[in-house]
């Protein structure tokens, strides 16, 4: 009789465990790894695209014909510019890893600097109606890693 009340319980144990493993999917959030066709996901791949170039006037035309006057009016073009600009001079480009947050009307992603290999948040906001142009960008960046130099003595001698 004592078998067989622990071996009952063992296998209502093992049910249990079994119902919560096949339940545990539904806990763990989706990683994705493609920025999706969504307006806000477009512009962030035309961004990309312009930010790969490292071409000043070509970024600075960029964000001329894709930024809303009121963010340009906002942030500052030079500003905008010059973050967009960094992405290539400071970082060497950055690469997509995956989303963050994602709406038809917005976007969020993490991106690995290709110089560090340093984390980068890059968002952008776009306007819901034609022409879906950005109306606000978020950007946070890590600090810059010193380079490695040479061990400085600091006692005298």
């Amino acid at each position: 009789m004592r078998i067989l009340k622990y071996g009952f319980l063992v296998c209502i144990t093992l049910c249990l465990s079994c119902c919560c493993i096949s339940n545990i999917g539904d806990f763990i959030e989706e990683v994705t790894t493609t920025i999706p066709n969504t307006h806000a996901g477009k512009c962030m791949k035309e961004s990309l695209e312009t930010i790969k170039s490292g071409d000043i006037s070509q970024i600075s035309a960029y964000v001329s014909e894709h930024f809303t006057n009121e963010c340009i009016e906002e942030q500052g073009e030079d500003q905008i510019v010059k973050i967009y600009h960094n992405f290539s001079k400071l970082y060497g480009g950055i690469e997509f890893v995956r989303v963050r947050e994602s709406s038809p009307n917005s976007f969020t992603g993490e991106f690995k600097s290709l110089e560090y290999g340093s984390e980068i948040l890059f968002g952008l906001l776009v306007r819901s109606f034609y022409p879906h142009l950005i109306t606000e960008i978020t950007v946070i960046f890590p600090a810059i890693p010193i380079q490695n130099k040479p061990d400085t003595n600091l006692t005298k001698k």
